[in-house]
């Protein structure tokens, strides 16, 4: 069930993307992206982890690492996981990646902020 709310989380996401304005020129998605979802009552925090490697997890479905795959048209972008889940979006000049979640038939709305790096030693 949680997994198949991760999915439709990300769909969501990809919704609520037309209405964000578009990024400035030359922006990256590259980071850790993290949001909520809403599943009935439940809010269910959603990671996305995009670079070299494109991941997710769904703490709350005791996901973690799901393997997905990055597509990216200028603001617009689609990571496709191989546990089913999608998150269709885009990057707003506020820095968010606004869009939807889906899986199965699961869809919702989400607004993901990019995680602070951890300082280096």
């Amino acid at each position: 069930m949680k997994t198949l709310i991760m999915g439709a989380a990300l769909a969501l996401v990809a919704a609520g993307a037309s209405a964000q304005p578009a990024a400035p020129a030359g922006a990256t998605v590259t980071g850790d992206w993290q949001g909520q979802v809403t599943a009935g009552k439940e809010q269910l925090p959603i990671i996305l982890h995009l670079g070299a490697q494109v991941t997710g997890d769904s703490p709350a479905e005791r996901v973690f690492g799901d393997p997905g795959k990055l597509e990216q048209a200028g603001d617009k972008l689609k990571v496709t996981f191989q546990g089913g889940g999608e998150f269709e979006g885009a990057l707003g000049k506020d820095g968010k990646l606004a869009g939807t979640f889906s899986k199965g038939s699961f869809s919702a709305p989400i607004v993901l902020v990019r995680q602070a790096e951890a300082p280096k030693p």
